[in-house]
């Protein structure tokens, strides 16, 4: 061959050797791929009425909860368990005191107390009938004593500062003292030894005034005052009189 055919040659290699698929014609090799387009910005959604209404509502539900929730804690929990503590410490020394007592109470003395209760209960006038027989005892001891008497009966005054509701009924009682028979005493010890007789009276009367008058050296009448004590529901007899 001769020199003249040599470019000729060069230019059929190069048409039998195309670019590899997947690389743009006419780049280098080695070259970065391009860069993906960035997807465009959408716009902004307006927010329906209805939906900010809603939204509004629920964010005022919410805060009102809260709020509720609060209110609850700080005036009502809070100060019920304060007063549950205070009353846990009142429970704690009242039982304390109830140990105390018991400690100190034995059963002896609580049985000498209810038996004392029972004993003033039974002195009490319970009805007409008990007025009636101190009447008769009063007449039993005066008799003998050369005397003779009438009873008149005062309103009850109710006593309310005790635990049992109780009446104090005045009783007056006028006494004619006749002159002294042979073998008896004196009027004026006459008197006082029926105002002894009468302390033994197994009914509560207390005597709370005592009047007497007379001549020169001699007594020939007399006033006492009782205060019966009797319950709320006894009756008051009329006027009595007594003695010989």
């Amino acid at each position: 061959m001769n020199e003249g055919a040599t470019p000729h040659t060069s230019g059929l290699n190069l048409a039998a050797h195309p670019p590899k698929p997947g690389r743009p014609a006419g780049k280098p090799p080695g070259a970065p791929p391009p860069a993906p387009h960035a997807p465009l910005p959408r716009p902004a959604k307006r927010l329906h009425p209805r939906d900010a209404l809603f939204r509004g509502a629920v964010f005022l539900v919410l805060l009102a909860s809260v709020g509720l929730a609060w209110w609850t804690l700080m005036h009502r929990l809070i100060p019920v368990q304060k007063e549950s503590r205070q009353l846990s410490k009142d429970v704690d020394r009242l039982s304390s005191q109830v140990d105390t007592l018991q400690r100190k109470w034995t059963a002896a003395k609580a049985d000498e107390v209810q038996a004392g209760y029972k004993q003033a209960h039974r002195a009490l006038f319970a009805d007409e009938t008990a007025m009636g027989a101190w009447i008769e005892h009063f007449e039993e001891q005066s008799t003998p004593l050369a005397m003779s008497f009438k009873v008149a009966f005062g309103t009850g005054r109710d006593q309310t500062n005790a635990p049992e509701k109780l009446v104090l009924i005045p009783a007056t009682v006028s006494i004619d003292v006749r002159p002294a028979a042979e073998g008896l005493p004196s009027a004026y010890q006459r008197l006082l030894r029926l105002d002894r007789q009468l302390a033994t009276e197994a009914k509560r009367a207390d005597l709370v005034e005592m009047t007497i008058s007379g001549g020169p050296g001699s007594v020939t009448r007399a006033a006492l005052v009782f205060s019966l004590w009797a319950g709320e529901d006894t009756e008051r007899p009329g006027a009595t009189g007594g003695g010989k």
